[in-house]
């Protein structure tokens, strides 16, 4: 059997740490924006850059091509963590790139998807049967 990923489900994840601070969408819905900086710069291991190759290599986004497997990506829209627009452009990019990615939004439920109960693991499920 390969070991290649056959499929994947992102919960509200960072896929472009560029746009992630750049982006007036994006800096709006993100409390603490400073502190997410620090934390991100000593995960990539220098400070913020718009323009360093590290924070580009970081960045997910910037590694989509057609092999990719397929990938159900799921955000709430009042995430105050991860901004909705993440999951929303990586989505658009593996589109283009001929990939068959899925999106699923929940308006409430924030970074953690408190209140929605099972849904979000429903909907994994799903997908998972779906494409594998």
């Amino acid at each position: 059997f390969s070991s290649r990923i056959q499929a994947a489900v992102c919960f509200s994840g960072v896929f472009d740490f560029i746009a992630r601070f750049t982006d007036p969408q994006q800096i709006a819905l993100q409390p603490m924006l400073d502190a997410k900086l620090a934390s991100n710069g000593q995960w990539i291991g220098l400070p913020f850059s718009p323009t360093n190759q590290r924070w580009l290599d970081a960045s997910a986004i910037n590694h989509v091509d057609r092999t990719d497997p397929p990938v159900l990506f799921v955000h709430c829209k009042n995430d105050a963590t991860v901004p909705w627009q993440q999951s929303q452009e990586m989505h658009a990019r593996m589109n283009r790139s001929g990939t068959a990615p899925s999106l699923k939004y929940y308006e409430t439920g924030g970074h953690g998807y408190g209140g929605l109960g099972k849904a979000p693991m429903a909907e994994m499920v799903r997908f998972f049967r779906k494409s594998l």
